[in-house]
């Protein structure tokens, strides 16, 4: 039979081994979570990478689009006024209408 001295050194040294196993898989894991972190960011600065320039090719054609339609616009008003000051019928504006967008 172990005496209580001989228990508490086998006690102490399990726990001081358990807590070197411990200690030492807190560690892997730590850097681990250092790791997964880099390539978190690494993927977020190329995603945003691309959304940035997806917004910005969006928004070059957005622009584009509406200087087509704003000299569209400019033109029929300037043909409107142009009818409407010789006394032309609505159906001719409506036949050039369709042809302008259609």
């Amino acid at each position: 039979m172990q005496s209580k001295t001989d228990r508490q050194k086998t006690g102490n040294a399990f726990l001081g081994r358990a807590h070197d196993v411990t200690q030492s898989h807190l560690c892997s894991m730590q850097t681990k979570i250092k790791n997964l972190k880099k390539a978190v960011l690494q993927i977020e600065d190329k995603y945003q990478a691309q959304v940035s320039s997806i917004q910005y090719g969006t928004v070059n054609a957005h622009h584009k689009l509406i200087s087509e339609v704003r000299a569209v616009l400019k033109t029929l008003a300037k043909v409107c006024v142009s009818f409407n000051s010789s006394g032309n019928s609505f159906v001719l504006l409506s036949e050039l209408t369709m042809d302008i967008f259609f």
